[in-house]
């Protein structure tokens, strides 16, 4: 059975739906800590951004990068990215207050978010093994690009 790959398209699609989970997780983490609901909003806005570019990103890509690599006529593929996207780097099958659990101070959040941030990177950086160059592999690069800046914002917040 040949390795299961994903195009530009099914990627985008789990990019958006993890950009999101971030901002419903910032959104979530707002009513813990009232005090920085400014720079919370902030970040969960951010998210929002991510989600918009990697939206206009999607829209953008070729007929080409959104051949199906491998016969699909129920979309299983797209259904696992989905599924992917949302158990991978945020589960949110569950409550996203179930992840700010035992988080008890900003810094925790903050801190808790660099590694989600770095999670999505690992994430990205594997799907490009799944992505042949002709269906987008490049555009890989554009969403971690993003993903690096969001680490070095939220840094600095530290």
């Amino acid at each position: 059975m040949p390795a299961l790959q994903f195009n530009a398209d099914e990627i985008f699609t789990m990019a958006e739906k993890i950009e999101k989970n971030g901002a419903r997780f910032y959104r979530q983490a707002v009513a813990l800590f009232p005090a920085h609901a400014e720079l919370l909003e902030m970040l969960a806005r951010m998210e929002d951004n991510h989600f918009v570019r990697f939206s206009e990103m999607h829209k953008a890509i070729s007929e080409r990068e959104k051949e199906a690599l491998t016969s699909d006529p129920d979309d299983e593929v797209v259904a696992l990215a989905q599924a992917w996207a949302g158990t991978h780097v945020f589960d949110f099958r569950k409550d996203p207050v179930a992840f700010l659990k035992g988080v008890t101070s900003f810094p925790d959040v903050v801190n808790f978010a660099i590694g989600i941030e770095k999670e999505s990177i690992v994430f990205y950086l594997g799907m490009k093994e799944m992505v042949p160059a002709v269906s987008g592999k490049d555009q890989l690069d554009a969403i971690i690009k993003e993903e690096m800046s969001h680490i070095r914002i939220l840094n600095d917040l530290l």
